[in-house]
């Protein structure tokens, strides 16, 4: 594959190589005999690789665990969420003022009263979905904490491998390597 943009929902398994392409796939991605040469490769779970970058140290970015897109989303979540819990402020005022005046008898204050009542049950239900989507995502976040490069091979200088914030930049050739995140750092370890 070269040059060419990649969005798979699952896995991906690359017969030969990848050359400066934009790749994504959610779980992992196999390329066992082939090299990853330039370009931006994105693996939610693993990537297996025979080589991952070349001889010329070609800059090559290798991200893993799709921590990103949990971030973008998590963000919008929180903006959602703090704007759904000020609506239910200024619902609760609302109520309370109603309440207050105690124009029972008073169909528009009565249906006002309704229409009060019947949008907070609307926005307590959309901030339980909300918590409920943030729940997910940190069990993604934890899956994704076990997220892996294995280089059969060569892992040549100037490969980038990040984990969300984390990354590392290679200086050194390594040879039959696994790259993990352990305890907030990248590490690099022998296969055998």
């Amino acid at each position: 594959m070269n040059q060419g943009i990649v969005h798979a929902g699952k896995d991906l398994y690359v017969e030969n190589s990848i050359l400066h392409s934009d790749i994504t796939a959610r779980e992992q991605i196999f390329c066992q005999r082939g090299h990853i040469i330039g370009g931006r490769i994105i693996g939610g779970a693993s990537i297996e690789v025979r080589d991952a970058g070349n001889r010329m140290n070609t800059k090559t970015e290798i991200v893993l665990g799709l921590n990103y897109l949990l971030e973008e989303k998590k963000q919008q979540l929180f903006n959602t969420k703090q704007e759904l819990n000020e609506k239910k402020e200024k619902l609760l005022i609302l109520g309370n003022e109603l309440k207050a005046r105690g124009y029972t008898n008073n169909p528009k204050i009565r249906i006002m009263e309704l229409k009060q009542k019947n949008s907070l049950l609307i926005v307590n239900k959309q901030l339980e979905d909300i918590n409920q989507l943030l729940l997910e995502i940190g069990f993604e976040e934890d899956k994704n904490r076990e997220a892996s490069l294995v280089v059969r091979n060569n892992l040549y200088a100037n490969v980038t491998v990040a984990f969300g914030k984390y990354q590392r930049t290679i200086d050194a050739n390594q040879h039959y390597v696994k790259v993990s995140l352990k305890d907030n750092e990248v590490n690099i370890l022998p296969l055998f």
